[in-house]
């Protein structure tokens, strides 16, 4: 009858050690912001620029990546394939749901705000101040720009 304790703490420490040199393996970090590779994002949204953090947001899978816009931005109405999770780092992103750009609708997340923006909902936003958001989402990502109506 002992055995079977001293097995199941041998089983549980192999494993424990697997899932360790597997977090060590696929452990990432970025200790300085600093060293980030900020790019010109183009079309759909020119002027502003994206860091990819994580991942890559052109392929299947998770990705993080921080974008970039400067004061008055307006990011016209889209729509994303997927759930986008969304932390503001900088600045203040003003965004509001629907199909036209209205004002009215905007609700201000000042650094820290969080917010979720389902798949395929649309959105639009702007930025006050410098603004950067950090944005977690599953790929291929896209953006598609929807006509004002």
């Amino acid at each position: 009858m002992q055995v079977r304790p001293m097995l199941w703490i041998a089983l549980g420490s192999l494993g424990m050690t697997a899932l360790c040199a597997l977090a060590q393996d696929s452990y990432r970090a970025l200790p300085d912001p600093a060293a980030m590779q900020w790019v010109d994002t183009g079309e759909p949204f020119p002027n502003t620029q994206i860091a990819v953090i994580d991942g890559d947001p052109s392929k299947a899978g998770p990705f993080v990546l921080h974008f970039r816009c400067p004061d008055g931005y307006v990011i016209a109405p889209h729509v994303h394939p997927a759930t986008e999770f969304v932390t503001v780092l900088q600045g203040t992103f003003h965004a509001g749901m629907g199909e036209k750009f209205d004002r009215r609708k905007l609700v201000a997340m000042r650094s820290g705000g969080f917010f979720v923006i389902p798949g395929k909902a649309a959105h639009f936003a702007a930025c006050e101040g410098t603004t950067v958001i950090e944005l977690h989402a599953i790929g291929p990502w896209g953006a598609d720009m929807l006509s004002e109506k």
